[in-house]
C-alpha cells in the first residue's frame, strides 16, 4: 500500500487515528495485502474491486451510452463529464 493508505496519514487534528467511516473497492495493490493496516480499521469496508457490478449490468452501460450519445449529438456535450478544471 502506499503511503497514503498508512493510518499516520489518518490522523485528524485532535491526534486520533482512524475515520468515521469509509467504503473502499479499488486499493493500490489487489489483493490488499495481508499486513496492510487497514484490515484492522473497524469502520472500513473493503469489496474485492467488485463494487460496479448490479443485475443488468451490461443493458444499463448499453443504455447509458446511448443516452450520452444522443446528448452529445444534440448539444455537443456529454451529461457528468469529468471536468478537469474543478479538480474531478
Amino acid at each position: 500500500m502506499g503511503d497514503h493508505c498508512r493510518k499516520r496519514h489518518w490522523q485528524y487534528d485532535t491526534g486520533h487515528s482512524g475515520f468515521a467511516g469509509a467504503g473502499i473497492d479499488v486499493l493500490e495493490k489487489e489483493p490488499c495485502p495481508a499486513d496492510s493496516p487497514l484490515w484492522d480499521e473497524p469502520n472500513l469496508l473493503m469489496t474485492p474491486h467488485s463494487a460496479g457490478y448490479c443485475q443488468n449490468l451490461d443493458e444499463r452501460k448499453i443504455q447509458q451510452f446511448v443516452e450520452n450519445f444522443r446528448c452529445y449529438i444534440k448539444s455537443g456535450k456529454i451529461p457528468m463529464s469529468l471536468d478537469k478544471t474543478k479538480g474531478w
